[in-house]
């Protein structure tokens, strides 16, 4: 009776759980399918990057995304890399989480959860949340975590709850970046 009680407990741990991992890449060991990623420019304002998955190699965490900054812009979001269809509930609560290291001077990088136009929703832009992380420029993995409440965050910018992405800007400093371990866990 006792050991039925136990799996139970266990199984009910375990799920709980998985339900609150809401979205998670342990690693970009399977490349950059899930994610967009680029370039945007103005004719003013033009940065340079490239974006790879590394899953092998000394700087691989788990199997990291691999983001080179050539040419900087004021705009970090103009080297992004981006995953769409972010799952939140409004008005619950929740913590972002990520591994990133650098070898970039004074860098930082930029992280917005937002729905607008390219997400897939017919509203324009409308942010959950905009925030720019100082990073520790020694070339180690450093895990960054943000704890948010979902909801709109600026006055009349409406948040479409079915077409969140969460994105990462890069374009502020020149450096190679790394970026691992993405998740985000409802509290």
């Amino acid at each position: 009776m006792r050991f039925t009680v136990l799996i139970a407990a266990l199984m009910l741990t375990a799920l709980s759980y998985s339900q609150n991992k809401l979205q998670s890449t342990d690693s970009f060991q399977d490349g950059l399918e899930t994610w967009q990623y680029g370039t945007w420019a103005s004719e003013t304002d033009e940065p340079g990057g490239f974006i790879s998955a590394e899953s092998t190699g000394k700087d691989a965490f788990g199997g990291s995304a691999r983001i080179q900054v050539d040419k900087t812009t004021a705009n970090p979001n103009k080297i992004f890399l981006r995953s769409l269809g972010v799952q939140l509930e409004e008005g619950k609560r929740y913590r972002l989480s990520f591994w990133v290291k650098t070898d970039a001077k004074d860098s930082s990088i930029n992280v917005m959860l937002y729905s607008d136009f390219y997400t897939g929703s017919f509203n324009t832009w409308g942010g959950i949340l905009s925030k720019t992380l100082s990073l520790q420029n020694n070339n180690t993995w450093e895990n960054l975590e943000i704890e948010f409440e979902a909801k709109s965050a600026y006055k009349n910018s409406p948040v479409d709850f079915d077409a969140i992405a969460l994105s990462f800007g890069f374009a502020k400093h020149k450096g190679t970046y790394y970026l691992d371990q993405v998740s985000i866990e409802a509290l």
